[in-house]
């Protein structure tokens, strides 16, 4: 269960995914050609010391950019957090309900989809989350994250869906499989929401 939770607005956990995805080697060029070039310089020299117009910029990007997951997640009135989850957690996370996971073995937890990359069981609609994988994982490490995973209930306790943040999770699942630990917690966005069963991406877990 996430611990230590502080509530967020939607527009906190917008600019953080924006954050996370200017970093993501599968978004990176899309935020590139979708923001102002003198608000791209900034994002790539830091610190992130936005004005309020470029965080509206950043919050219309990443809306834009991965609508697919949060045109009909958003409208469900989500209740948002920062939290802590146990590390031990983490390979219980659930996938979402989406065609690229459909060829995986088990109870589709995230352990399940790391075994299925060791294991070289991943079909190949996921090559590219495989070769981004293959590169990032070793060593990878919880000052490497850029932006937090985030992740969906219907309520505060688990079960729980990830969303978003699935190279990254999967990396420290790896990393913890071969004995390293991260200090007992990962530092996650959790949004809540009884109507949850309405997203297109939802897979029931009760």
């Amino acid at each position: 269960m996430v611990h230590e939770l502080r509530t967020i607005t939607e527009s906190q956990i917008l600019r953080s995914w924006a954050l996370a995805e200017t970093n993501s080697i599968a978004f990176r060029e899309f935020f590139r050609g979708g923001v102002p070039q003198p608000l791209w310089d900034k994002i790539e020299s830091g610190p992130h010391n936005f004005s309020e117009d470029e965080w509206q910029i950043l919050e219309e990007a990443i809306r834009a950019i991965r609508s697919p997951l949060l045109k009909d997640l958003l409208p469900l009135g989500l209740e948002w957090y920062t939290g802590t989850l146990p590390e031990q957690e983490l390979q219980d996370l659930e996938l979402m309900n989406w065609d690229g996971f459909s060829g995986i073995r088990g109870s589709r937890k995230l352990i399940d989809l790391v075994r299925a990359y060791q294991e070289g069981g991943l079909n190949t609609g996921l090559r590219e989350f495989i070769e981004n994988l293959d590169r990032m994982w070793r060593g990878f490490r919880l000052a490497n994250m850029k932006g937090m995973p985030i992740i969906v209930g219907r309520n505060k306790r688990h079960p729980y869906i990830l969303v978003e943040g699935y190279k990254r999770s999967a990396s420290l699942l790896l990393n913890m499989l071969e004995g390293i630990s991260f200090g007992g917690s990962i530092p996650v966005i959790l949004g809540t929401s009884n109507r949850l069963e309405e997203w297109i991406f939802y897979r029931d877990i009760t």
